[in-house]
């Protein structure tokens, strides 16, 4: 889970930083952005201990507590910058994918059942669905060289599927 200890100090300051508006509207952090656009807000923990944070996290924690291990805090209006509570929800690296793609702001995507991969990296030689057929061809027992020959790729390409050192989510 993730907490932070804000003193009323810095919850001012955090809020001093967003230009608030009705309920509908987004809340744009006025401060420090990362590259992406989501706002940073710079927090102390201890004497030794600086760090930001992503101003939309401050926002939820704020409001509604506790961030899940493993959860994000995605936007319904798609405005990174945005910190309004009522914009953000709760969801998984799936969820925020699935919204990507449903409002086509990512491309490219390839499905293995429930979960989308982005198979647009221009370099890759293999896609989702190579590595799918890879491992099926594994588990019948079609050796490593052959496979390597076949997808034209290096025999330790494969051995790094069979192993999940890479493609570790297909």
């Amino acid at each position: 889970m993730k907490t932070w200890n804000f003193t009323e100090k810095d919850k001012h300051r955090f809020w001093a930083k967003v230009s608030r508006g009705a309920r509908s509207e987004c809340w744009e952090w006025g401060a420090s952005k990362n590259t992406r656009g989501y706002g940073l807000f710079s927090f102390t923990e201890s004497p030794n201990k600086d760090f930001d944070l992503i101003a939309s996290q401050v926002s939820w924690f704020l409001h509604f507590g506790a961030i899940p291990d493993g959860a994000l805090i995605c936007h319904v209006c798609d405005n990174p910058a945005c910190v309004n509570p009522g914009h953000l929800y709760l969801g998984t690296h799936h969820d925020n994918s699935a919204d990507a793609v449903a409002k086509g702001r990512q491309k490219n995507l390839f499905k293995v059942g429930h979960l989308a991969y982005n198979t647009g990296r221009p370099n890759a030689k293999l896609t989702a669905h190579n590595v799918v057929m890879i491992r099926k061809s594994i588990v019948a027992g079609v050796p490593s060289v052959v496979l390597a020959k076949e997808y034209e790729v290096d025999p330790s390409t494969i051995s790094y599927i069979r192993t999940g050192k890479t493609w570790k989510g297909v």
